[in-house]
């Protein structure tokens, strides 16, 4: 049965779908089946990103409408390893259906107190179902698009505020050119690295095998 990610956020531009394709890559690298689902009405991944040929062989994509999100991932679960989900980028129906279907929530957040509140609303929805429901579902933000180097008083304040609202944070995603080269080659971070066409591809995809390496610590202490 396949292990369930959402990419979860109610607000646009906050690199959902790059996230997705950056972990969805990643995990095929290692042998893992993966399918992307594309709940979101652009099909950014089904049309823009995948390419047959210059993609794994073990990452899949379907699209789908958000009133059908719960039975495509139904109708999946037994057949891939890792199943990743992407919204569109509003508090809609497939937002709350994605949380819902989901083992793990990644919300990514830039550092921007906007971005803060919209994450806190996630966080707060996922804990609220949890309180509800009998199956527990792991929600954690991750910082998206930060500088490597130089962070503003906002970023910092940001950050901070996070930790005193008691929001848990996964890990940092930098901003670097490989993360936007992998729709521009339709393309993910390994092939980028071997290809040598991104400098920046080596250190994404450790970045992104950490995150993934944080996710599966998480969900061993839950059930330790």
């Amino acid at each position: 049965m396949a292990f369930i990610i959402a990419c979860a956020s109610s607000k646009g531009g906050c690199g959902k779908s790059t996230l997705a394709v950056a972990i969805a890559g990643v995990y095929a690298s290692n042998g893992t089946s993966v399918l992307l689902i594309d709940a979101d009405a652009r099909r950014r991944l089904e049309d823009e990103w995948f390419n047959a040929k210059t993609v794994s062989a073990n990452i899949h994509v379907v699209s789908t409408r958000s009133d059908d999100l719960s039975k495509t991932v139904e109708s999946y679960r037994d057949k891939y390893d890792v199943i990743i989900i992407d919204v569109e980028g509003s508090a809609n129906w497939g937002l709350a259906e994605a949380i819902k279907a989901a083992d793990f929530c990644l919300v990514p957040s830039n550092v921007s107190f906007q971005d803060l509140r919209d994450a806190q609303k996630v966080y707060d929805h996922v804990d609220s179902l949890n309180k509800e429901s009998k199956r527990y579902r792991h929600c954690w933000i991750v910082w998206n698009r930060v500088p490597p180097a130089i962070r503003s008083k906002e970023m910092t304040a940001t950050m901070e505020e996070a930790v005193q609202n008691g929001l848990p944070v996964l890990g940092t995603i930098h901003e670097r050119d490989a993360y936007k080269a992998i729709f521009s080659y339709q393309s993910t971070l390994d092939k980028l690295r071997e290809g040598n066409a991104v400098p920046s591809a080596a250190k994404a995809e450790s970045e992104i095998a950490r995150l993934i390496t944080a996710m599966h610590d998480e969900l061993e202490k839950k059930a330790a």
